[in-house]
């Protein structure tokens, strides 16, 4: 579960980095180029916003969670918890939030916000 959401977030940072790249190198700035700006920024946008995994493999982690006798159990019950507040919140589009979020992280210690 936690896999795939890491591998997204990462490969959304990278799919930023083109853009606020661009964009700092004033390749493609959102005042004078918005197409080509939007064209750079969707596909981070589209990744991180579906990073977050869905009920099923959350479902899958709490049933796993319940059998384990580890401590790793204790992990996996906070997780279970984000994970189906998320999913109850998508409505308000937090997973966008969320991609907004990682975009901000990127683009604000390059000066591009």
């Amino acid at each position: 579960m936690l896999g795939p959401f890491f591998v997204t977030s990462v490969l959304a940072l990278l799919l930023f980095g083109v853009s606020v790249g661009a964009e700092a190198a004033r390749f493609a700035s959102r005042q004078e180029n918005v197409a080509l700006w939007l064209v750079l920024f969707y596909p981070g946008f589209a990744v991180a916003a579906h990073a977050f995994p869905n009920s099923e493999p959350t479902n899958a982690l709490y049933d796993r969670s319940e059998t384990m006798s580890s401590p790793l159990r204790l992990v996996g019950y906070p997780i279970v918890a984000v994970s189906k507040a998320v999913n109850a919140l998508r409505f308000l589009w937090v997973d966008a939030l969320y991609a907004i979020g990682l975009y901000l992280l990127v683009a604000i210690p390059v000066g591009a916000i």
